[in-house]
């Protein structure tokens, strides 16, 4: 090997190698859980899905999940025109008559449609993409503040790890460019490709880097655990796609053709339907909502059950018209990503959700 090429390996190859691991070893670093406790077939409290949001640092989830919850919890109906598939399928909401809401609640609801949301009136999308935006960011802002102020994690969060990594990175590609220039003239061919193999791994460190993360404090730490257990179950629900059936009670029952069965049943589909706003947490939306909806086509067969499954199959009918859960999640997410611009924004939310006719 040339001496051009040893200096290639030396100046860039090696130094981005150890940069990307470095900043894998902090992605995982930031995103990872406590271990399990076992288990857990529900969250810790009926209205706590944004808090649980920012214990999971799935902040871009956060008002998705949310309003998919008060879809399931039955505060709102989503609605859209009879007829319509696909991307292009308009949905709107309306507050159910006497939902009680609470303070984020309103400000989620306010935040997508607009003041004045909370009354009964059909209320679409809101499309003033600036505001929508702001109003977004602003319910995160104080969720935010009030998880600080509860003790659960750190006013701000762990900034200079990932600032030291991002500018080792950009002095890298600088050194790489340099030195691809300087293989490039003297003429080494196997020196230039190892430059350039070099600066594709420098340039991959901007994408697994992670964002700031939050730094957890110890009142965390159970509710933390707890939804570690809950993630352990959907995941092995995910992957049975709800053959087993979950009891109230933890009691894992195989399904039979019996009234316990069937009542059984019913309370597997009710949990489960309680479960779809975390789903969306845990990027399991489309395939929750498909098993869900799956799931719920047998129960409505049966006589007594159809009351009971109204919202669930009515949340994940429209997930599947609009072409996925992940269409919501992420035109929702994109109010949260700072990188994201207005126009393309206003494009995305625009295929998930119209006005009524």
């Amino acid at each position: 090997m040339s001496s051009l090429a040893l200096g290639a390996l030396g100046l860039v190859v090696v130094p981005a190698v150890v940069l990307i691991a470095a900043a894998a070893i902090m992605r995982w670093y930031a995103h990872r859980m406590p271990s399990s406790p076992g288990a857990r077939f529900a969250p810790v409290a009926e209205d706590a899905v944004l808090t649980d949001a920012l214990l999971l640092q799935k902040d871009s989830r956060a008002i998705a999940a949310a309003l998919i919850d008060l879809a399931v919890r039955r505060k709102i109906r989503l609605l859209r025109p009879d007829g319509e598939t696909g991307k292009k399928a308009t949905i709107s909401a309306e507050v159910m008559p006497g939902a009680s809401m609470t303070v984020s609640e309103i400000r989620v609801m306010e935040a997508l449609f607009g003041q004045g949301s909370t009354t009964s009136a059909v209320r679409r999308f809101s499309r003033d993409s600036r505001a929508l935006k702001r109003r977004v960011r602003d319910v995160l802002a104080v969720e935010r503040r009030r998880g600080a102020e509860a003790g659960l994690y750190a006013r701000e969060p762990r900034t200079a790890p990932v600032r030291v990594i991002t500018v080792l990175a950009v002095l890298g590609m600088l050194a790489g460019v340099t030195t691809l220039i300087g293989t490039l003239v003297g003429g080494d061919a196997i020196a230039a490709m190892l430059v350039a193999a070099g600066l594709l791994i420098v340039l991959a460190v901007f994408f697994v880097v992670p964002r700031p993360w939050r730094v957890f404090l110890p009142a965390a730490e159970p509710l933390r655990r707890h939804l570690a257990g809950l993630h352990e179950y959907m995941d092995l629900a995910e992957k049975e796609p709800l053959r087993y059936l979950q009891s109230v009670d933890g009691a894992l029952t195989v399904t039979e053709a019996s009234p316990q069965a069937h009542h059984d049943g019913l309370q597997t589909f009710l949990l489960s339907e309680r479960l779809l706003p975390y789903a969306v947490l845990f990027g399991m939306e489309e395939s929750w909502a498909k098993n869900l909806g799956e799931y719920g086509d047998a129960l409505r067969a049966d006589a007594g059950f159809v009351d009971a499954l109204g919202s669930a199959l009515e949340v994940a009918e429209i997930i599947e018209a609009i072409g996925g859960a992940v269409a919501l999640v992420r035109s929702l997410g994109e109010l949260v990503d700072v990188g994201q611009g207005i126009a393309d924004l206003a494009g995305a939310v625009g295929d998930v959700f119209d006005a009524l006719p």
